[in-house]
């Protein structure tokens, strides 16, 4: 060995504290065990977030429920929005009928309606309104007409024109990444409304109920169903379908026939101010919005959330008091011929499987948005999206 140089140190051993010696085996079972507490761990925070979408589910409703208390405790009015829950409907493979309960008449005494306000309407020079028009986020398409020798074609506080047409856009039944628009018609039953909601990706099933709630509420339920999303598939019908929206309201009272109602209670309205007119119209704009970027939010990877939806679902779904009618709001007395065991049915051609491993989306506010509320400067519900979104 050469002078000045010395020898290299030789490379310390690590050994554990206790004792034990690295081994293959034991660097295995550290794995494995590291493994298994990320997969605990994993599951833990899938329950906290689903806790947590269950909490603000449960906030939204109660928020909900103590509105209309207060609403009733002041001497509520027809104008009240009362709450509605929809429990789900059985599908059988080859038919897929809705099951409505009879209508029944609600006993609520006629009394005069508060004075509601509404956003500016464009007319023709005869003073009809333009059609198609755009009111919050349903397109009015049709006003359609006033059945009078029939009195299951209202109540005391809707109207059902034979004719009405509305659509909107409303996540796909169909593709859990996409929305699509949704039209909704009433139809002359005989013996009283029916109510065809047709999504325009699925013209070959039309779903077709006794009462407004009765068909949205299979389209909630489908729509969560292939989102695999596990919340309440309750939807209230009369908003769906925009009775509640006083511009609407007013558009249909505006209808000829509408005084030779017997039971129907006649509302007020009065135009709102240009300015609350904008900042109405800019908020409804600003919901579309929001629902038209639902589709593009949906596109997330296999274990991908997507945050939009979770905010959008929240005001499409609206507590319900009876799962598969209207109550009050939306169905009317049934006639002699009504049955209490008849079925509206929905008439599918080819119904496609549902993808079980798509994305679930958040329906934490469904509802749906999962939405924003709408209201007037008197605080006064513009729009119903509300779930699911």
């Amino acid at each position: 060995m050469s002078p000045g140089i010395t020898p290299a140190a030789a490379t310390p051993q690590l050994v554990p504290s206790d004792g034990t010696e690295y081994t293959d085996e034991n660097y295995k079972k550290l794995k494995r065990k590291l493994r298994d507490i990320m997969t605990t761990n994993e599951t833990m925070l899938k329950e906290y977030e689903d806790t947590k979408k269950k909490i603000k589910t449960l906030a939204y409703e109660r928020n909900l429920l103590l509105d209309n208390i207060a609403r009733l405790e002041h001497g509520g009015s027809s104008d009240d929005d009362s709450i509605e829950f929809n429990s789900d409907m059985s599908m059988s493979e080859d038919d897929h009928d809705v099951a409505s309960a009879p209508p029944k008449r609600s006993k609520i005494t006629k009394v005069p309606s508060k004075t509601r306000r509404v956003q500016p309407i464009e007319r023709d020079d005869d003073g009809h309104p333009k059609l198609p028009q755009q009111i919050g986020v349903l397109t009015v398409l049709k006003l359609g007409s006033i059945v009078t020798d029939r009195d299951t074609f209202h109540n005391e506080r809707y109207i059902f024109p034979v004719g009405y047409t509305v659509s909107r856009t409303y996540p796909s039944m169909k593709d859990p990444a996409a929305n699509t628009v949704i039209t909704s018609t009433i139809t002359d039953g005989g013996d009283g409304p029916r109510f065809h909601v047709v999504a325009e990706d699925m013209p070959e099933e039309p779903i077709i109920a006794n009462s407004a709630t009765g068909a949205w509420t299979v389209v909630v339920r489908r729509t969560n169903e292939i989102r695999q999303r596990e919340h309440s598939n309750s939807a209230s019908g009369p908003d769906y379908y925009g009775f509640k929206h006083p511009t609407i309201a007013k558009m249909i009272q505006d209808l000829p026939g509408t005084k030779d109602l017997e039971h129907y209670v006649w509302q007020n309205f009065e135009e709102m101010e240009p300015r609350a007119a904008k900042g109405v119209m800019a908020a409804a704009e600003k919901k579309r919005g929001n629902l038209e970027q639902m589709g593009s939010a949906n596109r997330r990877g296999p274990k991908g959330r997507s945050k939009l939806a979770n905010d959008d679902s929240a005001t499409a779904s609206t507590s319900a008091d009876n799962a598969n009618h209207d109550d009050a709001d939306s169905v009317l007395t049934p006639t002699a011929a009504d049955d209490d065991t008849s079925m509206a049915s929905v008439h599918p051609a080819s119904q496609d499987p549902m993808d079980e491993d798509n994305d679930s989306i958040d329906p934490t506010a469904i509802d749906a948005s999962a939405y924003d509320e709408l209201a007037d400067s008197e605080g006064e519900e513009v729009d119903e999206l509300g779930a699911s979104d």
